[in-house]
């Protein structure tokens, strides 16, 4: 059975005035042990079936939660919030599988409006000499500009078995917390990297504002050190690398003279293996692509100073269900729409380059 959208908004209608008492007395007698046993038995795939069906357990955890979610919902967006409990348990595990924001010192900015403007110095000051009682040239030549973070609509869309769905508890949370994650940051790296602009992020391939470096066949450590000085000559420097598995592998089979592998790989303090590239951290993911230029066979790497990359995000997640869309029915399945608001930019693009037009040979 599936809830109605006019049931939903009744319900909620009906939540906010029948449970606001009960909220505010919880408040007042609530202690940490039982704050801790409800976080404890709270489980998000029956939270999930009980949004879907709108049919709960009597007095059930997850349905505290679906209570409480519908008080603090102040929006007319559709779907419902999800318990902060999961949502942090999804952006923690985001976070573990993403690439780009895990780049040194990353700027992550949560938004709780839409738009964001952020200032910067576009030309700095600068300075003069004067010797006693000489006129000393007054500094007018400071030159103030703005960038700015408008969120973004990202929907992911999972697919699970009604007949799973239906059998929840907690051994199936951590399936579905997982999927949705993993495709949560597949998704951010890809527009982050690649994306087109306008209803998506502008990814740092697209920015006509970073400089890009043509190589136009096997990328070599002179490539990167090229690529290093155009940033440095502007006064930044590069902090890491992001590119394709592909050219990793072509990377890590250049030796120097004695046979030395030159794309290292260290121990951190944690004793997680990192690559580096002449000291800076370097990642890859498949999120770069290798099938560009006209020939479908280049790929690209981006090195920068990444405490430029600026991502604003909304806090939370929402979440609707549905067995009405694509083969759904048919297959008897539950398609489960999961919504997060987010977007980036680069607040000095000058701090980026890219090695363009990598080939195999």
């Amino acid at each position: 059975m599936k809830i109605k959208k006019s049931e939903l908004n009744e319900l909620k209608k009906k939540a906010r005035n029948s449970f606001s008492k009960s909220r505010k007395a919880s408040k007042r007698k609530a202690t940490s042990s039982t704050v801790t046993d409800v976080k404890d038995n709270y489980s998000f795939s029956k939270f999930l079936k009980g949004v879907h069906t709108g049919q709960w357990d009597e007095g059930s955890t997850e349905q505290r939660y679906f209570k409480k979610a519908l008080e603090q919902d102040n929006e007319v967006k559709g779907g419902i919030l999800v318990p902060t409990e999961t949502s942090s348990e999804i952006i923690e595990r985001l976070v573990n599988t993403a690439v780009v924001r895990t780049m040194p010192n990353v700027r992550i900015l949560d938004m709780e409006r839409d738009k964001m403007e952020i200032a910067r110095i576009e030309d700095g000051p600068t300075t003069s000499w004067g010797g006693e009682l000489e006129t000393i040239d007054e500094n007018d030549e400071i030159r103030f500009g703005s960038i700015s973070l408008e969120l973004k609509k990202n929907v992911i869309i999972y697919q699970i078995s009604r007949e799973l769905l239906m059998n929840a508890n907690t051994s199936v949370d951590d399936i579905v917390i997982e999927e949705i994650a993993k495709e949560m940051a597949e998704e951010e790296d890809r527009v982050l990297l690649e994306g087109t602009g306008g209803p998506q992020p502008l990814g740092i391939y697209n920015n006509s504002q970073v400089s890009k470096l043509p190589v136009n066949g096997v990328v070599t450590f002179d490539h990167v050190t090229s690529a290093m000085y155009e940033v440095e000559r502007k006064n930044l420097n590069i902090n890491g690398w992001i590119g394709n598995h592909r050219d990793r592998q072509i990377l890590r089979t250049i030796k120097d003279s004695d046979g030395r592998a030159l794309l290292t790989h260290p121990s951190t303090a944690e004793g997680v293996k990192v690559d580096e590239l002449y000291g800076n951290t370097a990642k890859w993911t498949n999120k770069v692509s290798k099938t560009l230029g006209s020939g479908s066979n280049e790929s690209y790497m981006v090195g920068g100073d990444w405490s430029q990359l600026m991502i604003g995000q909304k806090p939370g997640l929402r979440i609707e269900t549905t067995q009405e869309g694509g083969d759904a029915f048919a297959k008897d399945s539950v398609l489960i729409k999961v919504v997060r608001y987010i977007d980036a930019t680069l607040r000095h693009p000058e701090g980026f380059t890219m090695l363009t037009g990598l080939k195999t040979s």
